[in-house]
């Protein structure tokens, strides 16, 4: 039988971070570039299919006074499938005292902020499924209650309707938040769980339950699994597993993975490259 190999390699990806002005007042914490390509060999046809994508972004933080910042970051993908798309975030934070925080403008809601990575950043551009099925960037005003245990919550406009996000997170360690639009449409909610080995979110919303897992194992080894249901019209959109080997080329500044996983839904295996510039 012949099998499908789909092989990813990172032709030029970098990212820089945490970089200062003189006055330590505007801090870059990531500055990202990232180039994708793909090659897909069909199990039933043996037909083949080329991929590539190009992302391009930063994140950045002006620190006025002990009371005000703006942060704000912004990604551009470009894809050889003809999409072409940015993803903006721009917000004043207000800093009351040790404990609260708000936050007015274009980002992240609160379940995009605790189970999502930051989009210009290696790991926001190779998202897997079951995060970017959470609800992303609105605008919104948020707040933030707490320093080590923190009660988040937003109220937010979105693909023209309001959108209320509510999350808890204790210690960094176990995140969970629920979200709901105005007409009920959309609804969910997430938990995640970051231990020393393992990290895992669990979510469900109006059409998906999805499950995501990453294990890690001795000599820079992990393992991975991303499964999303579609209990409504009882299918399986999503569903990989495999291994990962995490490397460094410190010489050169280089870092990246290798590794291969099968996914059901391409009826795949998968053999992944990735290069980045580490810091």
């Amino acid at each position: 039988m012949a099998m499908l190999f789909v092989f990813a390699t990172v032709r030029l990806s970098a990212q820089i971070t945490n970089m200062y002005s003189a006055d330590s007042s505007l801090a870059i914490h990531q500055l990202y570039v990232g180039a994708v390509e793909s090659i897909n060999f069909s199990v039933d046809s043996m037909s083949t299919q080329n991929w590539t994508g190009l992302r391009v972004g930063s994140n950045a933080t002006y620190t006025m006074n002990k009371v005000f910042s703006i942060n704000a970051f912004f990604a551009l993908d470009q894809n050889s499938d003809g999409y072409l798309g940015t993803i903006n975030s721009f917000v004043l934070k207000t800093r009351i005292g040790k404990n609260f925080v708000w936050t007015n403008g274009v980002g992240a809601q609160v379940s995009a902020l605790f189970h999502r990575p930051i989009p210009p950043s290696f790991s926001g551009h190779f998202e897997p499924w079951v995060k970017r099925q959470i609800p992303g960037v609105g605008f919104l005003t948020r707040f933030e209650v707490g320093s080590t245990n923190k009660l988040v919550g937003s109220i937010a406009q979105r693909n023209n309707q309001g959108e209320f996000h509510l999350g808890f997170n204790r210690k960094q360690k176990f995140l969970t938040s629920v979200w709901v639009n105005t007409d009920r449409s959309m609804w969910g909610g997430a938990v995640t769980l970051q231990m020393s080995k393992i990290s895992t979110v669990l979510l469900v919303d109006q059409t998906h339950l999805g499950y995501f897992a990453w294990v890690t194992l001795p000599k820079d080894w992990g393992t991975y699994l991303d499964f999303g249901f579609d209990y409504k019209q009882r299918m399986i959109p999503r569903a990989e597993v495999g291994f990962l080997k995490s490397y460094k080329v410190t010489s050169y500044k280089l870092a990246g993975v290798v590794g291969m996983g099968y996914s059901y839904e391409q009826r795949a295996v998968r053999g992944y490259l990735t290069i980045a510039l580490s810091d």
